[in-house]
């Protein structure tokens, strides 16, 4: 249990220093815009690319997990949408708003959920995990994107305008690449992998910087109820309907563990991003994110120790 609390302890910092750099004015405040855009089209992308190409996914044999990995999000994604009209009318969020509460509701954050399967499970676990990675970038950034697009602006996005969006999402070409390289057993070719790996080591770190940079904590307390349900729904609903699936699927101890930590973690930390980037409230998914990171750190190991036992 002390392992993932201290595996979990450096993500936050990072978002405190963020914060810090940005309150302080130690770092211009124009950097963070290029910095943010560094990390949504070059780094973000070089470690999809890298991870996804490099993973041994023939040898895994986890179908059913794949398939309750994919049925979570899709059954949170529909508990969400229906839950708009709902949030409207109690004057909670904003179209934004509302697609910063989807987007904390259904993305998990795969380097938090790799620690902490690989602390409690070993390496049997990490393998396994590696398949959450294979799925869920392209399915969690299709949908984003949709969202993004449906209910961040001040009318929907044309389906024209929606399939340009995503033929401009750096995530999606990222993934399809790193499946190819990975399925047509090229892998991580010369050259071209080592620059990759050294690019995907950006990644987290600059964009968890750019998250702690945003953060407004008087608009954290006006949106306070709106952080909490986006926190219930990720750490306490969507782990508890994946449980359910994996008990409806009769999967073994160890998939079933894998499957309902891997959506025990906060939001991706490429949610910020492209909530910056299309027109989200950005700020509202920068605390979404933190204050999920902080109750993480808490509610994750109490969940590894559940299956630990």
């Amino acid at each position: 249990m002390i392992n993932t609390f201290l595996s979990l302890a450096p993500v936050f910092a990072l978002i405190a220093l963020g914060h810090g750099l940005r309150r302080w004015s130690l770092v211009p405040a124009k950097l963070w815009l290029y910095a943010e855009k560094l990390g949504y089209y070059v780094l973000m992308p070089a470690l999809i690319v890298h991870q996804l190409s490099g993973a041994k996914l023939k040898e895994l044999n986890v179908g059913a997990m794949a398939a309750v990995l994919v049925g979570g999000v899709l059954a949170m994604s529909l508990l969400v949408i229906a839950l708009r009209p709902w949030l409207c009318r109690l004057g909670q969020v904003d179209g934004p708003g509302f697609t910063s509460i989807y987007q904390g509701a259904t993305r998990s954050n795969f380097f938090i959920s790799l620690v902490a399967i690989g602390a409690g499970f070993g390496t049997d676990g990490t393998v396994r995990a590696i398949i959450g990675f294979a799925l869920m970038p392209p399915l969690m950034n299709v949908l984003s994107v949709l969202v993004l697009a449906r209910y961040a602006g001040d009318k929907p996005a044309s389906g024209r305008r929606i399939v340009e969006i995503l033929a401009r999402n750096p995530f999606l070409y990222s993934a399809a690449i790193g499946l190819t390289l990975n399925l047509t057993g090229i892998g991580q070719p010369p050259i071209a992998g080592p620059i990759l790996a050294i690019l995907s080591k950006g990644a987290l770190p600059l964009t968890l910087l750019c998250v702690g940079s945003s953060l407004d904590f008087s608009r954290m307390r006006s949106a306070g109820r709106a952080v909490i349900l986006a926190i219930v729904l990720k750490l306490l609903v969507l782990p508890l309907l994946v449980f359910l699936g994996c008990l409806a699927l009769d999967m073994d101890s160890l998939n079933t563990a894998v499957a309902v930590i891997f959506h025990t973690t906060p939001a991706a930390a490429a949610s910020y991003v492209m909530a910056r980037q299309m027109g989200g409230d950005y700020v509202l998914m920068a605390s979404i994110l933190t204050l999920q990171t902080a109750v993480a750190a808490v509610w994750l190991p109490l969940t590894l120790l559940l299956f630990l036992r």
